[in-house]
């Protein structure tokens, strides 16, 4: 690892094989964000830069209909794993953020 954060794919595939991804990893779910669930109601969520899918876990525990992306697939990998017990789990996507194969309008 170099003295910057990742920038590339590449880059942050080989700092979530390390412990290097525990610099920006939170666990903690942003009160806005237990807030804009529980009032807004939402059918459906896209969290961008998902890294290991805690806020997207969160969402689709709350019966929100979740997708999540992020372009290491180490960190996708490792967010299937982690969930893959859970009853509800978000479709996990390795993907460049700035050009999704997703329908338009669907979030």
């Amino acid at each position: 690892m170099t003295d910057h954060p990742p920038d590339t794919g590449v880059e942050f595939n080989k700092a979530y094989k390390t412990f290097h991804h525990l610099l920006w990893t939170d666990r903690r779910i942003p009160k806005q964000l237990k807030t804009l669930v529980q009032t807004a109601n939402p059918s459906s969520s896209l969290e961008l830069g998902c890294g290991l899918g805690y806020f997207s876990e969160y969402v689709a525990k709350q019966g929100v209909k979740a997708t999540s992306v992020d372009f290491s697939s180490v960190a996708i990998e490792k967010a299937k794993k982690r969930t893959a017990k859970n009853k509800r789990q978000p479709a996990y996507l390795v993907g460049d953020v700035t050009n999704l194969p997703l329908e338009d309008n669907q979030y």
